[in-house]
C-alpha cells in the first residue's frame, strides 16, 4: 500500500512526537532501546563535501557498505541497486511497469523538487542499510578549480572493491575521467544560474528561469532546461558520461555512484538560490505544489510526497550543507489560491537568415542588427524585460557526449571565457530525450541575454554567436534556427 509523507512515515512528524511523548512520559519511557535509539538520532544531518574524503572515511566506508547491501537485496524490492536506479530510467521496461520506474523529471520545473526527493529516500536507503545513523549523502562542489578531477575514491578501481568504480565513463581524449582528466570550467559554471535568474519559473517553451519553464503536470523529459539543469547538470552528466558511457545516459546514470554526489551538489545549488531569491513563482502554482511524485522508504514500502513538503531541507527532511551558510524561508503557503499558468509573449527582434547550421567545429554567425534593433537592443538590456537566445530545433541523431559552450557579441579575435561576460550559456544533449531506446531527436534550448548584450559588439550592423565544442564532435549537431527575442 503506497503511504503518503503526511502518515506514520514522515520522519520529521514521528521524531516530534516522539521527543513530545518522551517529555510527557518521562524516563520510563527513555528505557525503551528503540526509542533510546530514535531519540539520539543526528540530525539535523549535515551533507559533507567530498574534498578531503578518502575511502577510509567513515561517510565513504558507510556509503559503500549501503550500495553493496542494496546490490544484494531482491531485485523485486524498490531499494535494490539497480530497482531504485531504474526509478530514474530503465530503456527496458516490462509489462506491467515496476511502479515508480522511469519516473524522473527533466526539462520542466518539476526537475529540482523531483530530484531532492529521490536523494532524500536514496540517503535514507543507505543509512539503515549500512547501519550508520550519522550517514549523510556527501556532495562534489566541481566549481572549485581543486576539485574538479572526479574524486579519487571513484576512479581508483582498486578501491573499495570497485564498487565506486565503473569503466563506463569518459575515455575521449584530454577528458578521461577515471585517469583524472578535470572538467572544462564552462562544464561546472553554477554562478550564471544562482545570479542571473531570480525567476524560478519561466513560460512553457522557454528556459530563461533558474528552475525550467510551466508544464502543466509531470513530464519525463522535455526541453528547453532551466539555467541550472542545463549547467552544470547536464554538462557534468555529459562529461563524466561522454560518449556512451552511463552518466550521459537517463537510462543508465543513476547507476554510476557518482551519480548521486553530483546530485547532491546541485540540491545544495537549489539552496544557495533559495537563500538569495527566496521561494519564487512556483509555490503560488498548483501544478507545482500538487504533483506527487512515488519512491520506497527505507523499509521498503512505497511513498508519495509533493513539492511542499520538501521545499526547505533544514526543517522539513532536516538535512543541511557543510559551508552553507543561511536557511532558506518556509516556501508553501497554506492554501494555493490560483494556477498560474505563464504565457509567453515573444517577439523575434532578430531571426538567422541563413539555417541550418552544422556544430562540427567551432562556428561564428551574425545576425544582422538594423539600426532600429540596435535601439530597441539598447533600450531593453538594462531592464526586466528579458532578451532571449533561441537555438530551435536542434537536431541530434544521438546524445553527444560533451556541449558547446555558446558566447554573444564577441569581437573578431577575442578569446572565448566562460567566465567572461560574453557567455551565456551551454547547449546539453543529457535529458532531451524520452526512454525507450530514443538516442536522439529534436530540442531546443533558451539563455538569457541581458547582461551579454549590454557588452556585446555590433560593429557593422552585426552581432556574433560563437559556439564552440567542449569535446570531440563524435556526432552531426545542426540547429534549425537562431532568434534574439524580448519575451514578457
Amino acid at each position: 500500500m503506497e503511504a503518503s509523507v503526511d502518515d506514520e512515515t514522515n520522519p520529521v512528524s514521528r521524531r516530534l512526537f516522539l521527543k513530545t511523548s518522551a517529555t510527557a512520559a518521562g524516563i520510563a519511557l527513555i528505557a525503551d532501546p528503540m526509542l533510546e535509539k530514535l531519540l539520539a538520532a543526528p540530525p539535523p544531518w549535515v551533507r559533507p563535501t567530498v574534498k578531503g574524503l578518502t575511502a577510509n572515511s567513515q561517510v565513504i566506508k558507510s556509503y559503500i557498505a549501503g550500495i553493496k547491501a542494496m546490490h544484494a537485496l531482491p531485485t523485486t524490492d524498490g531499494r535494490n541497486w539497480i530497482y531504485w536506479a531504474s526509478i530514474h530510467g530503465n530503456a527496458n521496461i516490462p509489462s506491467p511497469p515496476p511502479l515508480a520506474w522511469a519516473t524522473c523529471q527533466h526539462g520542466s520545473f518539476f526537475f529540482l523538487s523531483w530530484h531532492r526527493m529521490y536523494l532524500y529516500w536514496f540517503e535514507k536507503i543507505i543509512r539503515k542499510l549500512s547501519k550508520d545513523n550519522n550517514f549523510a549523502l556527501p556532495y562534489w562542489d566541481y566549481s572549485d578549480a581543486n576539485q574538479r578531477s572526479l574524486p579519487l575514491m571513484f576512479r581508483d578501481p582498486k578501491t573499495a572493491a570497485n564498487l565506486l568504480y565503473i569503466s563506463q565513463r569518459n575515455n575521449a581524449t584530454g577528458h578521461k575521467v577515471n585517469d583524472g582528466d578535470p572538467l572544462p570550467p564552462s562544464a561546472v559554471n553554477s554562478t550564471n544560474a544562482i545570479n542571473n535568474y531570480s525567476n524560478f519559473m519561466s513560460p512553457t517553451g522557454s528556459g530563461a528561469s533558474f528552475g525550467g519553464q510551466y508544464l502543466p503536470a509531470p513530464q519525463h523529459f522535455d526541453s528547453p532546461f532551466g539555467a541550472i539543469e542545463s549547467t552544470p547538470h547536464n554538462t557534468v552528466h555529459g562529461q563524466i558520461g561522454g560518449f556512451g558511457g552511463w552518466m550521459n545516459d537517463p537510462n543508465m546514470a543513476a547507476r554510476d555512484p557518482i551519480f548521486w554526489l553530483h546530485h547532491s551538489n546541485i540540491d545544495r545549488l537549489w539552496n544557495e538560490w533559495l537563500i538569495k531569491w527566496g521561494p519564487g513563482d512556483p509555490v503560488t502554482t498548483s501544478a507545482w505544489t500538487s504533483a506527487k511524485f512515488t519512491f520506497f522508504n527505507e523499509d521498503g514500502h512505497p511513498v508519495t510526497m509533493t513539492a511542499c513538503q520538501i521545499l526547505t531541507a533544514a526543517t522539513q527532511l532536516q538535512y543541511t550543507y557543510e559551508g552553507q551558510g543561511g536557511v532558506p524561508p518556509q516556501a508553501c503557503p497554506t492554501t494555493i489560491f490560483t494556477t498560474q499558468i505563464p504565457r509567453l509573449i515573444r517577439r523575434d527582434l532578430i531571426k538567422n537568415p541563413r539555417p541550418p547550421v552544422e556544430l562540427t567545429k567551432p562556428v561564428s554567425i551574425e545576425l544582422p542588427v538594423s539600426s532600429a534593433v540596435d535601439a530597441s537592443l539598447r533600450t531593453i538590456a538594462p531592464s526586466k524585460e528579458k532578451l532571449v537566445l533561441n537555438l530551435e530545433g536542434i537536431h541530434v541523431s544521438r546524445r553527444p557526449g560533451m556541449h558547446y559552450e555558446v558566447y554573444l557579441g564577441l569581437k573578431k579575435g577575442q578569446t572565448p571565457d566562460p567566465n567572461g561576460p560574453n557567455f551565456v550559456g551551454n547547449i546539453t544533449f543529457f535529458s532531451a530525450f524520452a526512454h525507450g531506446g530514443a538516442e536522439g531527436g529534436t530540442m531546443k534550448q533558451s539563455f538569457k541575454v541581458n547582461a551579454a548584450i549590454a557588452r556585446a559588439d555590433r560593429s557593422g550592423g552585426k552581432l556574433r554567436v560563437d559556439i564552440i565544442p567542449q569535446g570531440p564532435a563524435e556526432v552531426p549537431v545542426k540547429i534549425d534556427s537562431i532568434s534574439i527575442s524580448s519575451d514578457e
